[in-house]
């Protein structure tokens, strides 16, 4: 049996009964898609999708509900539109086994598929639960090489997960769940080299939509080539890298068998809006700061060591635009430093070009350590360090294995809806976010996903309504006070010429 059988057989056929810890840990991820989705719908890039879906799909509505408009899309269409909102902040969750964001491809995938079938929310969480699982065990035999290479796992391993995840929601065959995944491989494309630009975020709704086309050719007969992930020019020896393990006969027949990944290895929940690869020594850095007090002009250096992975992913040294920041441990180091946190406003255009965080720019140093047994094996972490040297002499230094928000440092409720409400600021009220946030945490007992269009989107696209509204007035009265500041002028010259002459 190769591996994309062995997958298969135990995704189409393993139980859906999972533990309430299982359904809980879902629920939350499927909340936090939400919060992101939500907080990335006004940003370029989404309303860019949206407006190319009517092209993309050749047609101006389908079942599947697009957040951000009123029209619905065929599914693929819709996950594309909305996995790109959701990943365009960056704050999306992360599975670190995969090095990806599973969440923002999987939940928009499958909720648009739900959408269009009327399934249940439980069908929706029990495809989530497999399709995360499919994700660990991809990565067991590509990671961390694999990402070595280039490759933007979000998109390649996150299109081959996604279409068996989509697979299990369809209730598809052994062999029609095998040929989905198969398919998968031939959509799994995309490289890190994107990262900082607006291509970067529409991976994850490739993904989406991958996953969802990739299932609907298997369920229609289409098929793929079986050993394509473990045989001859197969995705392991074409993308794997030197370092990837592969699947021994071993590892495949744990398939199944060990504790489910999303309570063993769980997800990492985002608190900063930038890449994954920053949030350590962030957290470490605003740690030391609460607890020593030092402030911006007390700060002789900051230096962060990094594994080498890590370091590679951080492309951008003096970023000039809040998009190449999301990739700059000298940035995020200066900006939480200046700011004392780390959110939205921190990597818009006023705080980039900020005095205070370019001065101390020159003094955020990064450095890498060679890597070791984490090539093969993105389950071994390293630390980040970093060191604190202060202008007075005084040296603190700090190391982290693992995030905040990781199963080793989870968030708590009250973080959890700090996020959320966050997200939801400057589009709903305090008391419709609460309103959604407790609709979402029920999604395990609804009857029917659609259930969530007048409960979550129907809110959010009344308060785009409402701020485009005020956006709209506040510039029509600052045109109208312009145009009367120049008359008052032009009147001013009339009356002083006429009085010269």
């Amino acid at each position: 049996m190769n591996a994309i059988e062995a997958f298969a057989h135990w995704a189409a056929t393993s139980t859906d009964r999972h533990s309430d810890k299982a359904v809980l840990l879902a629920t939350h991820a499927i909340t936090d898609v939400f919060a992101c989705m939500i907080a990335g719908v006004t940003e370029p890039g989404p309303v860019i999708a949206r407006r190319a879906l009517p092209v993309l799909a050749g047609v101006a509505t389908g079942p599947s509900t697009v957040m951000g408009q009123d029209a619905g899309a065929p599914p693929m269409w819709a996950a594309l539109a909305n996995g790109t909102a959701t990943h365009v902040h960056d704050l999306d969750d992360t599975f670190l086994p995969a090095i990806n964001h599973p969440s923002s491809v999987m939940v928009s995938a499958l909720l648009a598929l739900a959408q269009e079938k009327c399934l249940s929310g439980a069908k929706l969480i029990d495809a989530y639960i497999v399709g995360l699982e499919l994700h660990y065990a991809l990565a067991r035999g590509l990671m961390r090489s694999h990402a070595d290479q280039g490759f933007h796992t979000t998109v390649t391993v996150g299109s081959i997960a996604a279409a068996g995840a989509c697979a299990r929601l369809l209730c598809m065959s052994k062999l029609q769940m095998a040929h989905a995944m198969s398919l998968g491989v031939s959509f799994a494309g995309g490289i890190k080299g994107q990262a900082g630009s607006m291509a970067k975020p529409l991976h994850a709704g490739l993904a989406a939509q991958h996953g969802i086309e990739a299932a609907l050719l298997a369920q229609a007969g289409y098929e793929g080539r079986l050993a394509v992930l473990d045989g001859e020019w197969g995705f392991l020896q074409v993308c794997g890298g030197p370092d990837a393990k592969g699947w021994s006969d071993e590892v495949l027949a744990e398939t199944g068998k060990l504790p489910l990944a999303i309570e063993t290895k769980g997800l990492m929940v985002k608190r900063y809006p930038c890449c994954a690869s920053t949030h350590r020594v962030i957290d470490s850095l605003l740690e030391l700061r609460a607890e020593h007090g030092f402030g911006p002009d007390d700060i002789e250096r900051l230096t962060a060591t990094l594994p080498m992975g890590n370091f590679r992913n951080l492309i951008y040294h003096d970023p000039k635009a809040g998009h190449e920041a999301k990739f700059s441990m000298e940035y995020t180091m200066a900006a939480a430093m200046v700011r004392g946190n780390l959110g939205f406003l921190e990597f818009e255009a006023e705080s980039i070009s900020d005095p205070a965080i370019r001065a101390l720019l020159p003094r955020m140093e990064m450095k890498a350590r060679e890597a070791g047994a984490e090539k093969s094996n993105a389950e071994i972490v390293p630390p980040h360090k970093l060191q604190v040297q202060l202008k007075d002499g005084r040296v603190f230094e700090r190391e982290r294995a693992h995030a905040k928000g990781t199963v080793f440092d989870p968030l708590d409720d009250v973080e959890r809806w700090g996020k959320f409400s966050g997200c939801c600021l400057g589009l709903v009220s305090t008391a419709v976010a609460e309103a959604m946030y407790a609709k979402l945490a029920g999604v395990a007992q609804m009857i029917d996903v659609n259930e969530l269009v007048p409960a979550v989107f129907k809110p959010v696209r009344q308060g785009m309504r409402q701020r485009d509204a005020r956006i709209a007035a506040a510039s029509g009265a600052s045109r109208l006070k312009a145009e009367a500041g120049a008359g008052a002028g032009a009147g001013a010259g009339a009356g002083a010429g006429a009085t010269t002459a």
